[in-house]
């Protein structure tokens, strides 16, 4: 665990020269939603999502992050294209968060069409 912020920084260094190296910044975001560096972390799944913005692997992670923050805007869109093309445990928590959204806005019907 000590060595965790040396690591952190290695990886921040790395992903600074090597911009384009895309699973080396999926391991530091995921480390930094581990460290609960949140605003940090989102920066870089947005990096990712401009290049992969159908990925799985990206969309799930990335609309809970921006729920986490309030951010129904980001999360919806995120949260619609992981419903069409997540596997289905990624669907059905696709469809709970989208139903969640649809309850808060009183939408009783998209709630529960979901």
């Amino acid at each position: 665990r000590d060595a965790l912020p040396e690591a952190l920084a290695l990886l921040e260094r790395f992903v600074e020269a090597h911009p384009d190296a895309a699973n080396v910044r999926l391991q530091l975001a995921r480390a930094l939603l581990g460290e609960r560096r949140h605003v940090e972390a989102r920066r870089h799944f947005d990096r990712l999502l401009a290049d992969r913005p159908d990925d799985p692997e990206l969309l799930h992670p990335a609309a809970v992050l921006a729920l986490q923050q309030d951010d129904v805007a980001v999360a919806e869109p995120l949260l619609k294209r992981l419903l069409e093309r997540g596997r289905t445990a990624e669907r059905n928590l696709a469809a709970y968060y989208l139903a969640r959204i649809a309850d808060d806005r009183g939408d009783n019907a998209g709630a529960l069409s979901l």
